[in-house]
């Protein structure tokens, strides 16, 4: 029985767009964190709505 065959991948070239990639992707989590965090400490709103909110992160 023949093997399985394999399809050989180079990503060696695409590294610099993947840390792009992650680089912004953690800047806009440090947004979102930002933002609910000024959330969290500045409106009174019902604990439902913040649960909402905290979901949602």
């Amino acid at each position: 029985m023949p093997g399985i065959p394999t399809l050989k991948i180079d990503l060696s070239h695409s590294y610099g767009a993947l840390f792009a990639g992650v680089v912004v992707s953690v800047c806009l989590f440090g947004v979102t964190i930002t933002q609910s965090f000024y959330f969290f400490m500045n409106y009174r709103d019902p604990v439902l709505v913040k649960l909402l909110v905290a979901s949602l992160l």
